[in-house]
């Protein structure tokens, strides 16, 4: 019989989609009170993908991530989830989001999305919140699934994902090597915030 050990500790994230955007610093302070300092942020790019969002938030859309410096137990996703829709219901207008907030959390083997929208292939959390596998990674390289979201799978986003990838596998290095009495590696990232 296994023995079930606490998860690996992931790297919070939230996936932003905006129109306007002077929400972004407030929205972004709001996130690292609760969450912690944005550690690395993605340039922002057009969101073309859909045009899903554009009879509720407006035109043009893009899209930007952030990632935040204090690991995530995955097993709190469910509550991120929740304090994103309350976000967005709090900068809502005339009952029409302005903004979209998409957390997720990276580990060395995947990116996962929380989602409200129950599909064959989400896995319930609680609370109405499901995990949506959206990327692997394998042999370096960032793997597309059937159900990826157009905009993940076109690779726009797979270097900020890497970049993620590298650092996390660099912080869990740095903790082995503490844990080992060794002297512990800092890592710095090249992408501006």
């Amino acid at each position: 019989m296994g023995q079930a050990l606490p998860f690996s500790p992931a790297t919070l994230f939230c996936g932003v989609i905006y129109c306007d955007p002077s929400l972004l610093a407030p929205v972004r302070t709001e996130l690292s009170h609760r969450w912690s300092e944005v550690e690395v942020e993605a340039d922002p790019v057009p969101f073309d993908f859909t045009d899903y969002y554009e009879a509720e938030m407006g035109a043009p859309l893009f899209r930007t991530f952030w990632a935040f410096h204090e690991p995530l137990d995955p097993s709190r996703l469910a509550a991120c989830k929740r304090e994103t829709d309350e976000l967005e219901a709090r900068w809502r207008d005339a009952g029409r989001r302005r903004i979209n907030l998409d957390p997720g959390y990276l580990n060395l083997h995947q990116v996962v999305l929380a989602t409200t929208k129950n599909q064959a292939h989400r896995i319930p959390l609680q609370h109405g919140i499901y995990a949506h596998l959206e990327l692997l990674f394998r042999g370096g390289a960032v793997v597309p699934l059937p159900w990826t979201y157009p905009d993940f799978r076109s690779g726009t986003y797979h270097e900020f994902f890497l970049t993620l990838r590298r650092r996390l596998a660099d912080r869990v290095k740095g903790e082995r090597g503490q844990a080992d009495g060794a002297p512990r590696k800092e890592t710095v990232s090249s992408i501006p915030r």
